[in-house]
């Protein structure tokens, strides 16, 4: 039998058959281990406890419709005595119970003597250790007014929008209650076939008042095809750039998403991530970023540009004009890149830069890419230059039964990347670069055939093309197998 009773429990004891030992979390929360079927549990007199379990079911007395779907969640409040036993497969002794405790007031409770109002501010705590738990969110939601609002700033404060039955949803409910929409800190937005061409819904949050959104992300659920700016209507293309042109924007991630280079000028961010992208889709032909009504304060020159770090990946392989490609992977990528570097305005005032380059190949050929970034960071950098961290992540995959690591070595002793990045310590002027961290991950077929490489060699090599970074003493080489 569990009997809350208005009786303090303290430190650790035994109550019954029930080890009652507990954990304090924020001063609300226990772990029980039961050492028998039934015991009895002892609550502060202004609590009630959640038991989150899947073997605890009331014996008598009527099921909410919610036990009776889930059989886990069951709500004890001081004075309720609810028998109960372990049903379902054997389980070990000791089995381990998690609980969560909420305040027990609210409809229907009374303010009989004994029970006291919790601080708001514990509330605040309780509510943040749920954390991103939806589902308790949603019923920490009901318990009072006192916990409404600080569990719809958690509910919305990171959102996700991928199909147009979602939109009318939340932009319905945001509408009714506006000062939700101040609560909203994120914003993910991904395609794929359940969004309608028109975007109505989505386009209608967009041109809501989000006065405390930090985060705006938008990807491609469709493996096969990137989003093209090109293909967005006026209005779609006023909502975003409005959102990403935003006072209070801290991050940006575009995934999969061919827009503009006009779309980066002006931007203030703290971080901007790029995936799936090729310097390609940004040096195609220039659609007009914003129609007049919207383009009215926005700036539209590079110098005002700020943008603190930047994270580029690139997963595909991305060949220069000498290296041809596959029809699947010209799906993706354009395989003629750019014969000469450009300019990139969201690199002009860079800190920390982040590349990694994943292509699932064996070659050096197949990492052009990095020799164009380069080039392109040297014309984009302003002087004197503020980039202080460069950072390159390279996995070569050399699980093929001709892989020979001794031409990998010659490909990292002749690739250009290296001399336009050696080049980055005297240019521009004024350099503060400060730490070049270069890892490289390797793998390949154990067999009879081929042997492990020599890490040693590995590094010898990158350290060997990167004299003036090795003699600053600022380069960091590292090298291990998958």
């Amino acid at each position: 039998m569990i009997s809350c009773q208005s009786a303090e429990t303290t430190g650790k004891q035994n109550v019954g058959n029930v080890n009652a030992g507990y954990n304090r979390l924020l001063g609300y929360g226990w772990q029980l281990l039961l050492d028998g079927e039934v015991g009895d549990v002892r609550l502060y007199p202004m609590l009630c406890l959640f038991v989150s379990v899947g073997c605890l079911r009331p014996l008598d007395g009527p099921i909410s419709e919610e036990e009776e779907t889930h059989g886990k969640h069951l709500m004890l409040r001081p004075g309720t005595t609810l028998t109960t036993k372990l049903i379902g497969p054997p389980v070990r002794r000791n089995h381990e119970v998690r609980v969560s405790v909420l305040p027990c007031f609210g409809r229907g409770l009374g303010t009989s003597r004994g029970q006291v109002a919790i601080p708001q501010d514990i509330i605040n705590n309780i509510i943040e250790a749920v954390g991103d738990d939806s589902h308790l969110l949603k019923k920490c939601a009901l318990v009072s007014s006192s916990f409404l609002l600080p569990s719809r700033k958690h509910l919305f404060s990171k959102n996700f929008l991928r199909d147009d039955q979602a939109c009318q949803r939340l932009h319905q409910f945001l509408v009714e209650n506006p000062i939700v929409q101040s609560f909203v800190r994120s914003i993910t937005i991904s395609w794929g076939y359940k969004t309608s061409k028109s975007h109505a819904s989505l386009i209608a949050i967009l041109q809501l008042l989000f006065c405390c959104l930090e985060s705006f992300s938008i990807s491609s659920s469709l493996w096969y095809q990137a989003l093209n700016w090109n293909d967005f209507s006026s209005e779609l293309k006023d909502a975003l750039s409005t959102i990403i042109h935003s006072s209070t924007l801290k991050t940006l991630d575009l995934n999969a998403v061919k827009v503009p280079i006009m779309l980066f000028h002006g931007l203030h961010l703290t971080k901007l991530e790029l995936s799936s992208l090729s310097p390609n889709d940004f040096d195609g032909e220039q659609s007009r970023l914003l129609t007049p009504a919207a383009s009215e304060g926005v700036a539209t020159t590079a110098s005002h540009t700020m943008i603190d770090h930047c994270v580029w990946n690139f997963y595909e392989p991305v060949h220069g004009t000498r290296f041809p490609t596959s029809a699947y992977f010209s799906l993706i990528w354009d395989t003629e890149g750019p014969a000469e570097p450009i300019f990139l305005p969201f690199m002009c005032r860079l800190r920390i830069f982040e590349i990694y380059v994943h292509p699932s190949s064996a070659y050096m050929s197949d990492f052009d890419i990095l020799s164009f970034l380069m080039c392109s960071l040297r014309v984009s950098l302003t002087s004197p230059a503020m980039l202080e961290h460069l950072k390159f992540d390279i996995v070569f995959e050399g699980n093929s039964n001709h892989f020979n690591y001794y031409a990998l070595f010659d490909d990292l002793r002749d690739a250009d990347v290296w001399s336009h990045l050696d080049s980055i310590v005297t240019h521009p002027t004024g350099s503060r670069l400060q730490r070049v961290n270069i890892n490289i991950q390797y793998s390949f077929r154990y067999d009879s055939d081929v042997s492990e490489p020599d890490n040693t060699e590995i590094l010898q090599a990158v350290l060997d093309a990167l004299p003036l970074l090795h003699e600053k003493g600022i380069l960091f080489v590292k090298a291990t197998v998958k």
